[in-house]
């Protein structure tokens, strides 16, 4: 098993509140290394073959299909797909990545990199029927690598 660092990083951040870049230090030491993603399970995805291989290069095509539809001109960075964040062995889960904490970004929910994105993994999400409120809201802020949460130490 692989030591865990500790950190005082949070697991996850809203949207709203993005972390420093990578590698930043401030008080609660060095910022690690965070996507902005969509985390959904492989059960939720229209697509015959739930393997990685597939899921990363069907959304690349609706990616460049959404990109073509709306005849975006701009540069923005292509969205990706990633498994396993955490190094815990979960498999389930499919991180679809917009952004992530390495270069410098102002980003808003209705930006075209977000909206793109979004649409792209809207074209093969697929929300439970039983449940309403089962739609992609807002990307999340997600810890990447083998740590372990910390507490401040108390003086």
């Amino acid at each position: 098993m692989a030591r865990r660092i500790k950190t005082l990083f949070p697991a996850t951040l809203p949207f709203a509140q993005p972390p420093p870049r990578v590698k930043q230090v401030e008080a609660r030491g060095q910022t690690p290394f965070y996507i902005l993603a969509w985390r959904v399970h492989n059960n939720k995805l229209d697509i015959i073959d739930h393997q990685f291989p597939a899921v990363d290069t069907h959304y690349e095509k609706c990616w460049h299909a959404t990109m073509a539809k709306h005849a975006v001109r701009e540069s923005i960075g292509e969205p990706y797909v990633m498994t396993n964040i955490l190094c815990d062995g979960d498999r389930r889960h499919m991180y679809f990545i917009t952004q992530t904490n390495l270069h410098p970004f102002d980003l808003t929910p209705d930006c075209l990199q977000v909206r793109m994105a979004r649409e792209a993994l809207e074209a093969f999400y697929l929300p439970y029927v039983d449940d309403p409120d089962d739609v992609l809201g807002d990307p999340v802020w997600y810890r990447v690598g083998p740590f372990k949460d910390a507490t401040p130490k108390e003086t």
